[in-house]
């Protein structure tokens, strides 16, 4: 594993962009998905991060089922994970809360099968008063009396002035994935080299963080001191989340 820059910046880590995918995974490692989150378009965005343009303000409506075979007391939690001043953020699931209420106090009795609809959908709200630059929000959607029964999505609340659209920075698949002792992960940033790549554990802790100092090149990830299991890495340029993928660690 590489070590640490100098410069490493502890603020930015919040912008965690874990995708928590509850899935079977490889191996003997595996989920069962208890709540699937879908978008007002019927897409299923559970473990996703998805970027709304939001210079303004915003609402976006999720639905939630309860894919479980049994009842299930749903509560609601958001996380901050960045945070451009200026703007706030809420939520409605059963009732409308503050700004400054993270986990609802109220929750839905959800029996098996059961997917919201109109006031009973979850819905996200942002607002902005033309503000350039990104907020990431995650959105933890749980069983009241099983905590760990849960699934999250996250939003990207992004205003952007256009600066940069250019150019698309890219980088690759990592590789070999599942890995047992490096995987491999190619870059292209281009001239303003103001990129990272950050591995974060199913948890969403932050395992490591990588700087990209040269306009394109490779990142080796040591995986063989890591706990065989699913991790996930997330690429950032000039501050925004450009992908996501998942990174197996086998034995």
């Amino acid at each position: 594993m590489l070590p640490l820059p100098p410069d490493f910046n502890y603020q930015n880590m919040k912008k965690l962009i874990l995708i928590l995918f509850a899935a079977i995974l490889t191996g003997t490692i595996s989920y069962s998905q208890v709540f699937i989150i879908t978008d007002n378009q019927g897409v299923n965005i559970t473990g996703d991060t998805i970027t709304v343009d939001a210079c303004n303000t915003v609402t976006f409506i999720t639905h939630v089922q309860n894919s479980s075979a049994i009842s299930r007391t749903v509560k609601v939690k958001k996380t901050h994970m960045e945070i451009l001043a200026g703007t706030v953020n809420y939520f409605c699931w059963v009732n409308c809360y503050s700004p400054t209420v993270f986990i609802s106090t109220q929750s839905l009795l959800m029996p098996a099968g059961y997917t919201t609809s109109g006031s009973q959908d979850l819905t996200c709200d942002y607002v902005n008063g033309g503000t350039a630059g990104n907020s990431l929000v995650a959105y933890t959607v749980y069983d009241e009396n099983t905590p760990a029964d849960s699934s999250i999505f996250y939003i990207n609340y992004s205003c952007t002035d256009g600066i940069g659209d250019v150019f698309k920075p890219a980088i690759s698949e990592a590789f070999p994935n599942p890995s047992a002792t490096s995987s491999t992960i190619e870059y292209n940033i281009g001239t303003q080299q103001d990129g990272y790549i950050v591995l974060y554990n199913l948890l969403g802790s932050q395992v490591a963080k990588y700087n990209l100092y040269k306009p394109e090149g490779k990142v080796v990830i040591n995986t063989s001191t890591l706990t065989p299991g699913a991790y996930f890495y997330s690429f950032f340029y000039e501050g925004r989340l450009i992908k996501t993928s998942k990174l197996i660690v086998t034995r």
